[in-house]
Parts: C-alpha cells; sequence; structure tokens
C-alpha cells in the first residue's frame, strides 16, 4: 500500500473520530468502536483477496513439477496439477528422458491421489494422466501399477483406476480404437466375439460329414503351415494421442499381462498361506485384502482378457502367455474362490444370496474364452494340446462344473426375475460364457481326433 492510501485511511478514520466526538455521550464510544470494526473488517477482507490471489499456482512447465504439486494439502496445488498432467506428459513424450526419470514417482503420486476437495472430473484426469504415463514409458509404468494395484492402503477407486490405465494404454498402444470405461464391457465383447466365432465353427462341423482319410491329410498340413491371422498393430496412435515410442507386440507380454499375472497368483498364494491352518483368516493389514473381493478379482480377470486381446500377435503369447493365462485360471477356480467366501469379512464382503462366487468364475471363463480363441487362431490350438493336455482337461472341467452350477440358479430363479434382467445378470453372462468355453473345448478335442490317426501329431 502506498503513502496515498495510507493517508486517505487516516484521514477517513480522523472523519469517523470527529463525528462521534459531535454525537457525544456514551453512545458515541460505543459508536466509535463499531465503527472502527467495520473499517478493521473491510480492510482484512481486501487482505484475504489478496492473499488468494497470490496462492494461484502457474500451470507447471516440467514433468518433476507435477508430483510435488499433487502430494501437497492444498486445493489449488491438487486442481493445477491433475489438471496439467495428461497434457503435459504427453506433449513431453519422446523429447529427451524428463518422462522417465519422473515416470515412477509420478505414476505413485496420481495412484495415491485422492478427490479430497471434490476436483471436476477427477477421476477421468488421473486416468487420463496414468494412461499417458503408461504410454510414454511402458516399461518401468506398466509394472509399477501393478505392483500398486496389490499394495494395501489402497481404496476400491483407486485400484480400478490403475486397472483402466493399464486397459487404455495397451488400446493406445495397438492403435486400437478408444476402449469401453470399464475394462469388464470390453471384456464381456470380446468374450461374446469368441463365442460367436467358436458356435460358427461348431455349426460348420455338424454340418460337414466325417472327413475321409485324405482330407484328414489335408487338414493336417493346413494346421502345421497356418501363419498367425491378422495385420501387424496400425503404427499409429488414436486421434488427439502422440505416436507411442513403441508397439504394444514388443512389451504386451513382458511388461502388461506376465507382471500382472504374476502378482495376482503370487497374491492368492501368499492369501492362502496365511488362511491355512490357522483356523480363522488373518487381517493382512488396512485394505490389504481388499484384491480379494468379488468386484476386485473379476475386474484383474476382465483386464487380463483386454490386455491379452490387444496382444494376441506378440511374441511368447502362443507359446508362453496362453498356457500361463489357463493356469491362472484353474488357480482362481481352486483357490481364489474358496478364499474369497472364507476371508469374506476381511474385505467386508457380504453375503450376495450365495451367488459371490458367480462373478468371478464368469470373469475367468471369459478370460479363459479369449485366451483358447487366440490359440485357435494361430493353429487351432494344435501346440496347446500337445504340450498342456492335462491343463485343458482342467478347464474344460471348471467350465463344465459352472456350466451346470448355474443351469441351476437359473432354473431355481427363473421366475424370480423379469426375462431382460435375467439375460443380462452374472448368472447368465457366466453361463454363457462357460456355454462358449465348452463349444471351444469341443473343438479342440475333435481337433484332436482328427491327427491322431495321422501318427498321434498335433502339429
Amino acid at each position: 500500500m502506498d503513502d496515498s492510501d495510507s493517508d486517505e485511511g487516516d484521514a477517513q478514520r480522523d472523519d469517523v473520530e470527529r463525528i462521534v466526538q459531535e454525537l457525544g455521550g456514551e453512545s458515541g464510544g460505543e459508536a466509535l468502536k463499531q465503527a472502527r470494526d467495520a473499517h478493521r473488517g473491510e480492510m482484512q477482507a481486501g487482505d484475504d483477496l489478496d492473499r488468494a490471489f497470490a496462492k494461484r499456482r502457474a500451470a507447471p512447465v516440467y514433468v518433476g513439477e507435477l508430483a510435488p504439486l499433487l502430494r501437497e494439502h492444498d486445493y489449488t496445488a491438487n486442481k493445477t496439477g491433475l489438471k496439467h498432467a495428461e497434457a503435459l506428459i504427453r506433449r513431453k513424450t519422446g523429447w529427451g528422458g524428463e518422462v522417465a526419470e519422473n515416470a515412477v514417482d509420478l505414476t505413485v503420486a496420481l495412484c495415491l491421489l485422492q478427490n479430497n476437495y471434490g476436483l471436476h472430473a477427477f477421476e477421468k484426469r488421473r486416468t487420463g494422466a496414468l494412461t499417458a504415463l503408461c504410454v510414454a514409458a511402458p516399461d518401468p509404468v506398466a509394472e509399477c501399477l501393478v505392483e500398486q494395484h496389490f499394495t494395501p492402503h489402497y481404496a476400491p477407486a483407486q485400484r480400478r483406476a490403475m486397472l483402466r490405465a493399464l486397459a487404455a494404454a495397451a488400446h493406445e498402444l495397438a492403435g486400437l480404437p478408444d476402449p469401453c470405461a470399464d475394462p469388464a464391457e470390453e471384456a464381456e465383447a470380446l468374450a461374446d466375439a469368441a463365442a460367436s466365432r467358436a458356435r460358427e465353427a461348431g455349426d460348420r462341423r455338424l454340418a460337414q460329414h466325417e472327413p475321409t482319410l485324405e482330407a484328414k491329410h489335408r487338414l493336417a498340413q493346413h494346421v502345421v503351415g497356418r501363419t498367425p491371422r491378422g495385420a501387424a498393430p496400425v503404427p499409429f496412435a488414436p486421434p488427439g494421442a502422440v505416436r507411442p515410442r513403441v508397439a504394444y507386440v514388443t512389451v504386451a507380454a513382458g511388461c502388461f499381462i506376465e507382471p500382472l499375472l504374476q502378482h495376482f497368483a503370487a497374491f492368492l498364494q501368499e492369501a492362502r498361506q496365511r488362511v491355512r491352518g490357522v483356523g480363522v483368516p488373518r487381517l493382512r493389514s488396512a485394505g490389504g485384502d481388499a484384491p480379494l473381493a468379488p468386484g476386485a478379482m473379476a475386474a484383474v480377470l476382465h483386464t487380463l482378457a483386454v490386455l491379452c486381446s490387444a496382444g494376441r500377435n506378440a511374441p511368447r503369447m502362443h507359446s508362453q502367455v496362453v498356457p500361463e493365462v489357463l493356469e491362472l485360471v484353474d488357480v482362481v477356480a481352486l483357490v481364489g474362490v474358496p478364499l474369497m467366501q472364507q476371508t469374506a469379512p476381511l474385505w467386508g464382503g457380504v453375503e450376495r444370496g450365495g451367488h459371490a462366487d458367480t462373478e468371478v468364475l464368469g470373469a475367468a471363463a471369459s478370460l479363459a474364452l479369449v485366451a483358447l480363441d487366440i490359440a485357435w487362431e494361430r493353429d487351432r490350438g494344435a501346440a496347446l494340446l500337445r504340450e498342456h493336455p492335462v491343463l485343458v482337461v482342467r478347464v474344460q472341467e471348471m467350465a463344465h462344473a459352472l456350466f451346470e452350477q448355474e443351469e441351476q440358479r437359473h432354473a431355481a430363479e427363473r421366475d424370480a426375475a423379469p426375462a431382460h434382467e435375467a439375460l443380462s445378470s452374472p448368472s447368465a453372462r457366466a453361463r454363457r460364457s462357460a456355454a462358449a468355453l465348452l463349444v471351444r473345448l469341443g473343438e479342440l478335442q475333435q481337433m484332436r481326433q482328427a491327427l491322431l490317426p495321422l501318427g498321434g501329431r498335433l502339429a
């Protein structure tokens, strides 16, 4: 405040005091006090406004500025950092090592961030920033997201954001259209597409006569000489995104799929060891058992389905990843579902009519269906049948048990819900996935029987 402002303020106070003195009496002192309080309030209001303007944050220029802004317990700092995070990351992608140097730190800061101030478009902006980081530096960021997902002290919304970012980054790196907002919806669509192809193949097989020996020889030649179907991934990212530096097929297995497979399997094994021999489940830590909830387990399985489908032409996908996916499906059915039911009090589970397993097993069936569709697309599943026959049988037994279970539940609840709700229920989706899985497995068995008379070689 300059001297003119000070002189003006003194003159105002003098005028107030002069008027009060002219009024005189006891009321004059009270009036003077009120006038002084009013003037002091006006001056304080002006100071508060000045401080508010002073707290305005400039848009960050460097990626390293984002994490400190997001960690502050301040509305303006969080808003500024989250608002500019995705655009700044994409602008810096491919230019030097700025993004890679700060990728892990910024990823953890975004994962830990909570919407304590009711920020506009909070989840959309956080997911967008995590996706941009995963696209810019998939090697450290994708595995970091997986590790954080199975780390305690995270809320369900935070874990969902991590999985959505993984699925969206896979789409962008593969040059695919924008994914669905929920990986579960996309996984169900992928399972439905795989089921349609399985049914079409089954219909064609039933319409044909038993092949002759010559036809079997031609079939064998077709299986042995078949090349992977599908063109290479589109080299361009979706509109509005920067061109990725790496193709998804080069990082799909090592950075996205296998870390999620391994961490999920390790989490289930650790939980089983904690429960085994104790008699009652023990609490791991705050939020540590949240991934055992039906919705959380199903979300991981749905995300895996999206990641696998986007990377169906990746190296090691057919020889290593598909068998590992089917192994996880078997582990979920034999270990995950019993653990989920046993530890329900720890993750806040409630009885859902005894059908909490339907959601998890249905997601597992959808994942297995996508994996078998990839194997069928490669070589009609010949290599899978040759190298992992026992695993195929276990998956078939799981699918058969799931179908029988859901058929019985459907018959018991047929009159309890309207027809349109029954078709879209978790039980109906699980039943459809199990049926399609059985059809595809039947096709694999038919392929095996067709090739065995040729000497027992499946490929």
